[in-house]
């Protein structure tokens, strides 16, 4: 390992970890902004760092690192991911290590795949261009799928990765029809038949159109609820971290929690569990499910969380380096033939910044 390979990891390190000095900062920065790659290195490793917690939060991550960074493991890159996809406790101790000792090939498994990906209970991954029937659409970064096509594929438990930039829109088998966004995975059988319920699972953001069926409740696990309907509209959303949220549009749904049936939502409620505390309020529906008709609408919200959005919505890399636009609210609503440059446009023209964009990565200054 060369001496400026060193520095720069060290660095790395000390400005996720928010340890860096002002000389510090600058020179992360500076290379930051050197390349494009080097930036989209960054942006890995800090999201990486920052999902730690979730997987580990008792672990020393800044000793893990030391100890990685004084003797590499001698396993293949490939080696080091099936390990992590079996053993998540001792992956959490050496996932920056392995990015950079990977060659920064390492992303996660939504970011893996830039294109609306199919797997399997065996592990296979398929492209939806390889399995797409005639019913079945894609067009730009929306992709429509009716599974009926899929029963005889063998793909009886499957699970759907949406990447960034994409959405996508699914017909299940009993008529229901599930709109995934953007970073989301959903899991799920091709067919219903003789199930006591029919039992889905999501992992970010989705919006339900249920088929009702009283024989047959329809159950959406979520990261630490359970939604059970008979047949409704609803969105989905455990993208956030710490947090599950349920917006009903219309009908009922009953939310269970360990078990046990926790709250009845009437429509307009939206049930939200932040740690281990929940709230229930009414709610204007249409700013939760906008995305689902191809509008991109935030009320009030931080520059942060417009950034992360953004990024999901687009596929893009953002790097702010404006500090006065951390401590900003902004509103507004783009429909899905506005582009990020119109965002940004709108952005330099009401709050004085300068931005660049250069292979999907978007820095703003």
């Amino acid at each position: 390992m060369t001496t400026n390979t060193e520095h720069i990891e060290q660095l790395i390190l000390k400005g996720i970890q928010g340890r860096a000095n002002s000389s510090e900062e600058k020179a992360l920065t500076e290379w930051r902004t050197a390349a494009p790659e080097n930036e989209a290195w960054y942006h890995d490793l800090n999201a990486t760092w920052n999902d730690l917690d979730d997987y580990v939060p008792e672990f020393d991550a800044h000793k893990g690192w030391e100890s990685f960074l004084e003797k590499k493991p001698e396993k293949t890159p490939k080696a080091i991911w099936n390990v992590w996809l079996k053993v998540a406790s001792v992956a959490a101790c050496i996932t920056l290590g392995i990015l950079m000792y990977a060659n920064h090939n390492f992303t996660s498994p939504i970011e893996r795949h830039q294109e609306v990906v199919w797997t399997t209970d065996d592990g296979d991954i398929i492209p939806l261009e390889q399995i797409a029937d005639a019913s079945s659409s894609i067009k730009n970064e929306e992709v429509t799928i009716n599974v009926l096509d899929y029963n005889n594929r063998k793909l009886e438990d499957t699970e759907v990765i949406v990447p960034k930039g994409k959405r996508v829109k699914l017909l299940l088998e009993d008529g229901s029809k599930v709109w995934l966004s953007a970073e989301t995975k959903f899991k799920f059988p091709t067919s219903f038949k003789g199930q006591r319920e029919r039992v889905v699972e999501v992992n970010g953001e989705a919006f339900f159109d249920v088929s009702r069926n009283e024989q047959q409740p329809f159950r959406v696990k979520s990261t630490s609820t359970d939604i059970v309907v008979l047949g409704t509209k609803f969105n989905v959303d455990n993208m956030s971290d710490n947090i599950d949220q349920t917006t009903l549009v219309s009908g009922k749904v009953n939310i269970e929690m360990q078990g046990k049936k926790t709250a009845e939502l009437s429509p307009s409620d939206q049930f939200t569990l932040k740690g281990k505390e929940w709230t229930l309020k009414e709610v204007d529906t249409s700013a939760y499910v906008a995305w689902t008709k191809g509008s991109l609408l935030f009320d009030d919200i931080s520059f942060p969380d417009l950034e992360k959005k953004l990024e999901r919505w687009y596929g893009v890399v953002i790097t702010n380096n404006n500090k006065t636009l951390q401590q900003q609210r902004f509103s507004g609503e783009f429909d899905k033939n506005d582009d990020i440059e119109s965002v940004l446009s709108l952005l330099k023209s009401s709050n004085n910044i300068n931005y660049s964009i250069k292979n999907n990565i978007v820095n703003i200054y």
